[in-house]
């Protein structure tokens, strides 16, 4: 997947697609190297569901690469919750 540089925008209606489509196969395809280049897109898009999209996927991910993969992903785009003490 090649997105647009820095300061090139990717139009909403597109990234959306596209973010459903990696969604699909991430959860869908029963290849793990498959799954792994999905959760690399998902990465570059950065969706607003992002975090909830990993969250899904590691409640059934079986392939360790891509559960790591998806754990880091989903560490790194960890929003505070306002409900939490932290917050």
């Amino acid at each position: 997947l090649s997105l647009p540089g820095p300061g090139q925008a990717l139009d909403p209606a597109v990234k959306h697609s596209l973010s459903t489509h990696m969604s699909a196969i991430l959860a869908d395809d029963p290849s793990p190297q498959v799954r792994l280049a999905a959760v690399e897109a998902l990465q570059q898009l950065q969706p607003e569901n992002l975090q909830a999209i990993c969250l899904q996927q590691l409640k059934k991910e079986q392939h360790p690469e891509v559960s790591k993969a998806l754990r880091e992903l989903e560490f790194r785009n960890r929003r505070p919750d306002p409900d939490s003490s932290e917050y």
